[in-house]
């Protein structure tokens, strides 16, 4: 590990793609359903922001819970708060955007 992080950490640390030692009796089931359960959601120097919400077959409440999750832990990370946000739109793959705000 001490290897990696000296001759790797220069490239893969900026970019967040650094290994996470793992100790013998850590649960590996647990730290994998964590992974799964995230979004990440990053902008760059964009002001758009496309994130998976969810799949066509969920159901719209669900959906919508996902949702507001995802609005509502932006909000807490910018500045402004919910005044950095103008729009959201909902599309699936390859439909028509709907406005929700």
């Amino acid at each position: 590990m001490p290897i990696i992080g000296k001759n790797l950490g220069i490239v893969l640390g900026p970019r967040g793609k650094m290994p996470i030692p793992l100790l013998p009796n850590k649960d590996i089931g647990e730290l994998i359903q964590s992974k799964q359960n995230a979004v990440r959601l990053r902008s760059k120097d964009k002001l758009t922001f496309h994130v998976p919400v969810g799949r066509r077959n969920m159901n719209p409440d669900d959906l919508a819970e996902n949702i507001e999750t995802i609005v509502s832990r932006l909000e807490r990370v910018l500045d402004k708060g919910k005044h950095n946000l103008r729009t959201v739109y909902v599309t699936t793959t390859m439909g028509k955007s709907e406005r929700v705000v």
